[in-house]
């Protein structure tokens, strides 16, 4: 594999309201144990509490 710069891997971490790079919904943030959990509600299920 080519190496990648690791900002082109991360398709949801640090883009909290900005569209998932794959379906368009915007991703969701909510914290988690005081760590920020990241995810789009269209490709993923949220966190569980």
């Amino acid at each position: 594999r080519p190496p990648h710069r690791v900002q082109e891997r991360l398709f949801v971490y640090g883009r909290a309201r900005r569209p998932c790079l794959r379906c368009g919904t915007p991703i969701r943030l909510a914290d988690q144990d005081d760590r920020p959990t990241y995810w789009c509600p269209g490709c993923q299920s949220g966190p569980t509490p």
